[in-house]
């Protein structure tokens, strides 16, 4: 670009007039076409080196997929910017830059699965997130390099000065619109009410007047803002306790842990995905059947209704693991040992052994004459404790 642009630089000597001529429009014209040839996106080319410069500002993180090809020269294949939520935006320098690196990788996932690349930064600690202990990292920070650690990426620190594009990508402009003040009664009475008399009282000094006053009594505050407690225990929903511990970091107030601990136990996520209790069934003995298709389990389970099918017979065989579902209209004993005949039997051969609970339709006549006709023992099986569920 130098070359096409001394030209130009010529032109501009102070006061002095300027000499337009066809020679400086044609290298504008060139420099023209040399931009935007710059920026244009070119396709990938396997076997060619990858790199993803990231950067991140206080507002806005921005990311940029280049390859190197023949000329050894670095063409861009895509960008990425965004911008940061205002809780992103209280995020440390560490935690915007990684983010920056995750979600760069997320949006180039399809080109960058299985396939090796660099990753440019120019934040240095991160050069070294994928080699540290995992026990350091927050729940977050764990999650982001847990998901960047799937690639086959190296991190490399490089000087914000070398990384232009990304920088620039992770400074968008947001337009914020002009917010108009309500010129009401409570506005007009609050400017009318200010007084313009600026002379220093007696006693006070300049100093003593930048000073701030402590004031005479803290005011309590009677409950969190909701984005504070929401934000401590959404983030990873740990425990009550855990919960308590970052919580006492920034802030106190009596029976704290008392409060916390109940609040976290009311956490409707926590409630449907987290187990608080284990339960342990009793142990028992089961005898290994010597051959394939010896002994068969049976049970019906009920499903939603489809095609005038509402319950499914389930069949397994306890030495190969071989499960077999035949859906059944009704769960009559005639219509269980029919589809029991049809669909093991006739595929798999008469097992030794049946093993059922102690459902009506197992209990009947009809199945017992089957297991008589085809030489099969029939072994009901005895209802679970509570204590064993």
């Amino acid at each position: 670009m130098s070359p096409l642009t001394d030209l130009l630089r010529g032109l501009q000597k102070k006061k002095e007039k300027l000499a337009w001529s066809a020679q400086a429009d044609e290298a504008f014209e060139r420099i023209k076409q040399a931009m935007a040839s710059a920026v244009r996106s070119a396709f990938y080319h396997p076997g060619q080196p990858l790199a993803l410069h990231t950067d991140a500002s206080n507002t806005a993180i921005g990311a940029a997929l280049s390859q190197r090809h023949a000329d050894d020269d670095w063409t861009p294949l895509g960008f990425f910017s965004q911008k940061l939520s205002p809780t992103q935006q209280r995020y440390s320098t560490y935690d915007r830059e990684l983010l920056a690196i995750f979600e760069a990788i997320k949006y180039f996932q399809r080109i960058l699965e299985g396939r090796s690349f660099t990753i440019m930064t120019d934040h240095r600690p991160l050069s070294f997130a994928l080699e540290q202990k995992s026990d350091k990292f927050s729940p977050r920070q764990s999650r982001q390099l847990d998901f960047i650690s799937r690639f086959d990426a190296k991190i490399v620190y490089t000087p914000g000065d070398e990384n232009p594009v990304a920088d620039a990508l992770s400074r968008i402009d947001a337009i914020t619109m002009p917010t108009t003040l309500n010129s009401g009664p409570n506005q007009r009475g609050t400017a009318e009410g200010r007084t313009t008399n600026t002379s220093p009282r007696q006693g006070e000094t300049q100093a003593s007047r930048r000073r701030p006053k402590r004031p005479e009594a803290i005011p309590t505050r009677e409950s969190t803002p909701t984005g504070f407690r929401h934000g401590s225990h959404t983030l990873s929903h740990p425990s009550g306790r855990a919960t308590v511990k970052r919580v006492a970091l920034l802030y106190f107030w009596p029976s704290m842990s008392k409060d916390i601990v109940r609040w976290a136990k009311q956490c409707v996520p926590c409630q449907q995905s987290k187990v608080h209790r284990h339960n342990r069934a009793e142990l028992g003995n089961f005898v290994t059947p010597d051959g394939r298709f010896d002994h068969v389990h049976i049970d019906i389970v009920k499903m939603p209704l489809h095609q005038g099918f509402q319950n499914c017979l389930t069949m397994i065989d306890r030495y190969t693991r071989w499960p077999q579902a035949i859906p059944i209209g009704d769960m009559s004993a005639q219509t269980v040992a029919k589809a029991f005949f049809h669909g093991w039997i006739s595929f798999f051969g008469t097992p030794l052994t049946i093993t059922t609970d102690q459902g009506a339709q197992f209990e009947g006549k009809l199945l017992a004459q089957l297991c008589k006709l085809v030489g099969a023992k029939h072994v009901p099986h005895q209802p679970v404790p509570s204590s064993g569920k």
